[in-house]
């Protein structure tokens, strides 16, 4: 039987899953060696370290999450931003473990490849302001970078407030964070949007 050789392909998508789940302190160089039936020694001839590897696997990490946002299809950006704010488990899914780390233990490689896709979902979340603007949900006086920057800020303090809050209550933090972007939308929508949001609120969230 031919054993096929393990790529550079394989080891960085093996082991990016690995440092998804079980965090970048917990994996070994070791642990991806003999997860992938691979000598160390033929692991070190292709990457240096652990940190060379670990760069190739935050990469495509971060290039696997900006691409799912260009391929989403936002239906309406208030009601599409109102829906992300009432699920608080997004914040606690796994795949933060791997975020948290690099931000933690390699805050260099993760700032330049956060600013890197920092700038694309911007670009996209214009784009459906811009859109909400021309169906006539938004104002059109509303200055997007402001807005946009407000929102992105308030999702990252929440971020880091569940991050330090692990018996966090999760009816509470459901509500703050729904009222806060509430308020925010409720601010830059036209009478049209309000109507919208008003909607959607009694539909999904006072029911």
């Amino acid at each position: 039987m031919r054993i096929m050789a393990v790529t550079r392909e394989n080891i960085v998508e093996y082991a990016t899953e690995q440092f998804s789940q079980f965090g970048v302190r917990s994996i070994r160089m070791d642990d991806i060696s003999r997860g992938l039936s691979m000598s160390k020694r033929t692991l070190y001839e292709i990457f240096e370290n652990k940190e060379a590897l670990l760069v190739e696997c935050w990469e495509l990490h971060s290039q696997r999450r900006a691409k799912m946002l260009e391929q989403h299809r936002f239906d309406n950006i208030l009601l599409d931003i109102l829906d992300f704010a009432s699920h608080v488990d997004r914040f606690q899914d796994k795949e933060w473990i791997f975020i948290n780390d690099m931000n933690k233990f390699y805050p260099e490689i993760f700032k330049k490849t956060v600013e890197q896709n920092t700038q694309i979902i911007a670009d996209k979340i214009r784009r459906e302001f811009i859109k909400g603007q021309q169906l006539g949900y938004v104002m059109e006086d509303v200055d997007l970078d402001i807005l946009i920057l407000m929102i992105r800020d308030s999702f990252q303090a929440i971020k880091q407030y569940v991050d330090k809050n692990e018996n966090i209550d999760s009816n509470g933090i459901h509500k703050s964070i729904r009222n806060l972007m509430l308020y925010i939308l409720r601010g830059i929508a036209t009478d049209k949007g309000r109507e919208l949001i008003n909607d959607y609120k009694k539909q999904y969230i006072d029911k």
